[in-house]
């Protein structure tokens, strides 16, 4: 049943930020909606949540990565209702945590998603900004900062504005209330997938209609074209699983994209069309 929602644009102040969000968790709830009832049965044979990631393997699938948000919540308890319970699960029963309002059960709803594709069907291997157009002077919006990609864009002479929750020591990190403007007037969007989390993403691609590409970027990216179809995303640049073993080592160690992208995972991408 095709999920009704009223669209309600609102801004909220968050750690004393001016972040732009919807009043509904949309976007992620239009993706679960996509998943047929046969990958709905498919058990759930593990889940890792650790500092940087969530891991979820599923039984005759994969595995699927997401961010972990959780620190940006103002818990009063730091840990998991769910807890050893997660494992065993079926698919259908992680998505369904999808629909909560907490970071950590939203993540794990991606993760599970992830893992439905873990080969990234379609996709090809290599790097977004070897495959679109870059120009000298380009205004380049990023929501998440990814520092070796806004480095890289500022080197080539972009004028770079990245936004971020966290507290990054980066010149090229701007004040949370200079966001609309700076989206709005970018020539390129760069939006990391936990916007799906936090479900930023409409209101952010809202503000981006005059982009010339809106980039949907990270190891959280789901691969599926149908989801971002007429949504103003033109490129999917996420991730492909090439060691399991290695990746579930890194994510309960606590590593972060880096050490994952260092023989876990390979960076993949698709074009929107």
């Amino acid at each position: 049943m095709a999920f009704s929602y009223k669209l309600c644009l609102q801004i909220y102040i968050l750690e004393k930020a001016y972040f732009l969000c919807y009043k509904f968790f949309i976007m992620l709830t239009r993706i679960i909606e996509t998943i047929g009832n046969e990958a709905k049965r498919l058990v759930v044979s593990r889940v890792v949540l650790s500092l940087g990631y969530i891991a979820v393997e599923v039984a005759n699938s994969g595995i699927g990565l997401s961010a972990n948000l959780s620190w940006v919540e103002n818990r009063s308890c730091n840990v998991f209702n769910l807890a050893g319970d997660l494992g065993g699960s079926l698919v259908e029963d992680l998505l369904k945590l999808g629909m909560n309002e907490d970071y950590i059960s939203r993540a794990i709803a991606l993760a599970t998603i992830n893992a439905l594709n873990p080969e990234a069907s379609g996709a090809t291997p290599g790097d977004i900004l070897d495959q679109i157009k870059i120009k000298d002077g380009d205004k380049i919006a990023m929501v998440g900062m990814i520092e070796p990609v806004a480095k890289r864009l500022f080197a080539q002479g972009c004028k770079v504005a990245a936004f971020d929750n966290r507290q990054v020591a980066n010149p090229l990190i701007r004040p949370q209330e200079d966001m609309p403007s700076c989206i709005s007037e970018a020539d390129l969007v760069i939006v990391t997938a936990t916007t799906l989390i936090n479900d930023t993403l409409p209101g952010i691609l809202e503000l981006a209609k005059n982009a010339r590409d809106i980039i949907l970027m990270g190891p959280s990216t789901p691969m599926l074209l149908d989801v971002f179809r007429s949504s103003g995303i033109t490129w999917l640049a996420g991730s492909k699983i090439i060691d399991k073993n290695k990746t579930f080592k890194i994510v309960m160690e606590g590593g972060g994209t880096r050490a994952l992208f260092d023989g876990a995972i390979e960076k993949v991408i698709k074009k929107v069309v």
